[in-house]
């Protein structure tokens, strides 16, 4: 009981976790280039600002959080690092970091420039739009790298997790058991009625029953 509620309390702080990473990029990216669009230094120079500080309050502590949960998770469902899925999705995980590292940096040169051009009253240098290009190419290699792991794991639904088969851990039911014998039990019934309903006397209803088990279940 514990382990399970320990992996629902995993399952629900990755996601939670993925969902702030994945909402803070799109809207920095759409705050930036709104604002970047519109040539307007003030509205550029707050909205770097706004995307300095909501890197530094979300998108960093999720990405940690992301890694953690991750590894906790393999740990209570019995993955392996060794599995193919996983080592594709550490190497993404740690592209996407890579990526993002210079678009941090990237982002406070370019507030640091917007400041600069509003209390000077000039247009914003050659600079920042070079950085704001490399900006948005390395965000979006970043972004990514998610769909990339789905896809791969998706292809490799085959890998099973080690403590199934140890017998560590199990999943709550299965349904494709309970279903096959929901439906054998549907079939039997189902024959055992016809036999019934074929020799109605309470005489031959021996027959009925041997009838009914001789037939053969439909598929």
């Amino acid at each position: 009981m514990f382990r399970q509620i320990e992996r629902e309390t995993g399952k629900w702080v990755h996601i939670v976790s993925s969902t702030i990473l994945f909402g803070t990029r799109i809207g920095s990216a759409f705050c930036l280039l709104m604002a970047n669009r519109s040539k307007e230094v003030p509205s550029i120079y707050f909205a770097t600002c706004t995307v300095v500080i909501a890197d530094f309050l979300f998108t960093s502590p999720a990405a940690v959080v992301q890694l953690l949960t991750g590894l906790w998770l393999l740990r209570l469902t019995g993955y392996s690092l060794s599995d193919s899925w996983v080592k594709w999705g550490l190497a993404l995980y740690f592209f996407a970091g890579a990526c993002w590292l210079p678009v941090v940096w990237m982002q406070v040169e370019m507030r640091d420039m917007a400041r600069a051009a509003l209390e000077t009253e000039k247009p914003l240098p050659e600079r920042y739009w070079r950085r704001d290009k490399w900006w948005t190419v390395l965000g979006s290699l970043a972004a990514c790298q998610n769909r990339f792991v789905r896809s791969h794991w998706r292809r490799n639904g085959d890998d099973r997790p080690r403590a199934l088969s140890a017998g560590r851990s199990a999943p709550l039911f299965d349904a494709t058991r309970v279903t096959t014998a929901q439906g054998a039990a549907r079939n039997k019934a189902s024959r055992a009625d016809v036999g019934a309903n074929l020799f109605p006397n309470s005489s031959d209803r021996r027959c009925g029953a041997t009838l009914a088990r001789s037939t053969p279940a439909a598929r």
